[in-house]
């Protein structure tokens, strides 16, 4: 069987998303709490209050989303869910790169995107 990783785009970014995950684990929450470092903003804060114009900002939407779907990524890889070579996110969901190292190269996207 073939498996593909699916990641949200802007757009799809909504208050609480991915609350419980990160709660739920402290890798995923270790990625959201990076992006913040990178944007200086806290984005857990923006995810949790809000309010929903506020995170429909390119600036907050992009770098959270792209967290949360690392931390997620990784914490599937963890539990042995393993994507198809060339069907994965193009930053570090197959752990070539680590979280710091996407978030530097993604983050002039998210500063010239808003």
């Amino acid at each position: 069987m073939t498996t593909a990783w699916l990641f949200p785009g802007q757009g799809a970014q909504e208050l609480g998303m991915g609350l419980d995950i990160v709660e739920a684990h402290a890798p995923v929450r270790r990625c959201l709490e990076q992006a913040s470092e990178q944007v200086n903003v806290d984005l857990l804060d923006v995810i949790a209050q809000g309010p929903r114009a506020r995170l429909a900002r390119a600036d907050l939407a992009q770098p959270a989303l792209f967290a949360l779907s690392y931390g997620i990524a990784r914490l599937a890889a963890v539990l042995g869910s393993r994507p198809q070579p060339g069907r994965i996110y193009r930053c570090g969901a197959d752990g070539r790169a680590g979280f710091r190292e996407c978030a530097r190269s993604r983050r002039t996207a998210w500063q010239t995107d808003a």
